[in-house]
């Protein structure tokens, strides 16, 4: 998941990910980020990663980890 805070101080640009954006109303299995992800594997595409703290205030759901 992506997100931002409104709290959180602008510390620069966000990276812009080429491709659609997912239907949020009828949201696909596993990442939302799979199709637009270069490194996409077949697990993303079937199961969501959980959300895990990968430093202090940083989360990220990404089977890379």
């Amino acid at each position: 998941a992506c997100e931002t805070r409104p709290e959180d101080p602008p510390e620069g640009r966000l990276v812009s990910i080429p491709g659609e954006v997912p239907n949020l109303v009828e949201v696909p299995p596993g990442c939302i980020f799979a199709a637009r992800c270069p490194s996409v594997m077949p697990r993303c595409r079937v199961e969501r990663p959980p959300l895990m703290e990968v430093a202090a205030a940083h989360r990220s759901a990404c089977w890379l980890g």
